[in-house]
């Protein structure tokens, strides 16, 4: 079984604030618009098998949150999706890189909007008249995917919030559903459990201990091996706040 630990900076998400009960994705419930933009720029092109194996791949990470949702007695969440650059994909002259550094191209979901002729992102989020709205936004590159969430105070430019899913990691690592999972619970409220510029290495350590198998912490290629941690259930929307839930807090590290 071959797993993809979070420690080793595969996946991310580029935010600093608190995004809980905010933007577009703000509570993990009701119907859940996602609108899927495959993007490329002048020297890539998704073939429409490869978008067909990403969608898939979407698909499998949004029916993995709503079966673990029921360990919950969540039942009322309903993923629906629109895909967007089909037949024609949205060109960009270049494409931004994933580095896992926490200097990510956060207007990337401003920037696609436009391309997709809406003045602005809430003219894009109008579109579909579901209870949240997420976009995804295929890159045709490889990189380590991560999420823009709005944050609490922050330019309302950022309400319509979004994730950065990249097609691979690398030549020898393709992206994965539970992977594409840990993006959208991002954008939910869910923290990362692993050592990031914004995690310190005891938080790891404790979640380590506490929640061996989550999503937050590491991914896997296999959906069974993984789960919702009840930490990242509250920050969700789907149960109360745990015990020492705010010692996991992320926060800046000079």
């Amino acid at each position: 079984m071959l797993t993809i630990w979070a420690m080793l900076g595969l996946i991310g998400v580029s935010w600093s604030g608190e995004t809980q009960n905010v933007g577009s994705a703000h509570s993990l419930h009701g119907s859940i618009d996602l609108a899927i933009v495959f993007v490329s720029d002048a020297n890539s092109r998704w073939t429409l098998r490869e978008q067909r194996v990403m969608k898939r791949q979407i698909r499998n990470g949004a029916n993995w949150i709503e079966l673990d949702a029921k360990r919950y007695g969540i039942y009322d969440i309903q993923f629906r999706d629109r895909t967007y650059g089909k037949w024609n994909n949205i060109h960009l002259d270049w494409l931004p890189s994933g580095t896992r550094s926490g200097n990510e191209d956060v207007q990337l979901v401003n920037t696609i909007s436009t391309e997709l002729g809406f003045e602005k992102p809430q003219q894009f989020r109008n579109r579909h008249n579901g209870d949240q709205f997420i976009a995804l936004i295929c890159l045709k590159r490889d990189g380590a995917s991560y999420a823009i969430p709005q944050e609490v105070g922050l330019s309302e430019r950022f309400d319509i919030e979004g994730a950065v899913l990249y097609q691979n990691f690398d030549t020898d690592i393709p992206n994965c559903a539970t992977c594409i999972a840990h993006e959208i619970l991002h954008l939910f409220g869910g923290w990362d459990l692993y050592k990031t510029f914004q995690t310190s290495e005891e938080q790891e350590k404790k979640a380590r201990i506490q929640f061996p198998n989550s999503v937050m912490l590491r991914t896997s290629y296999d959906v069974s091996d993984v789960e919702i941690d009840s930490l990242t259930a509250w920050r969700i929307g789907w149960t109360e706040q745990p015990t020492e839930a705010y010692f996991f807090q992320p926060t800046h590290f000079d």
